[in-house]
């Protein structure tokens, strides 16, 4: 994993990524929920919802990386959500400010954008890079582009 990650490891962030849709009670397809070890907000979501874990970070052309290492990969969540080497997210996603700080954005809102996405398969497992629409705290809501962070991360 150090090699795919390279010198980002400061802000790495493990995490349980539950698959679904936000606005459909977590079905369908795409990320419903990502959950870290925050004690403060543990929210519930179904047992019938597919889970995994995985290794998150923002590279640094302002892309969500997601490792899903393969021993924790599903028969299940690998036959719904990996099939035809595709991801596909139905509808955003916003990242938690407490997630935004974890991955090293303490100011600003990021948002994963829908589409349908290539699954890179690695030795080590499923490899997502999912582009992220950065949106300013007062502009939520607005999907106004928060143009500083955007610049960072071009740059």
């Amino acid at each position: 994993m150090r090699n795919i990650f390279n010198q980002q490891l400061s802000n790495l962030v493990n995490a349980e990524i539950v698959f679904g849709s936000p606005r459909r009670d977590c079905r369908n397809l795409g990320i419903c929920k990502i959950k870290t070890s925050d004690p403060d907000g543990n929210e519930e979501y179904k047992n019938s919802c597919l889970s995994a874990r995985a290794n998150i970070l923002v590279d640094t052309h302002g892309r969500l990386l997601v490792l899903f290492p393969k021993e924790g990969i599903s028969e299940a969540v690998a036959a719904t959500n990996f099939r035809n080497d595709s991801f596909r997210v139905e509808d955003a996603y916003t990242l938690t400010p407490r997630l935004c700080r974890l991955l090293g954005y303490p100011g600003g809102r990021l948002t994963i954008t829908p589409g349908n996405f290539p699954v890179i398969m690695l030795r080590e497992g499923y490899l997502l890079s999912l582009p992220l629409l950065a949106v300013s705290a007062p502009a939520y809501g607005r999907e106004e582009v928060f143009t500083r962070m955007l610049e960072e991360a071009i740059a």
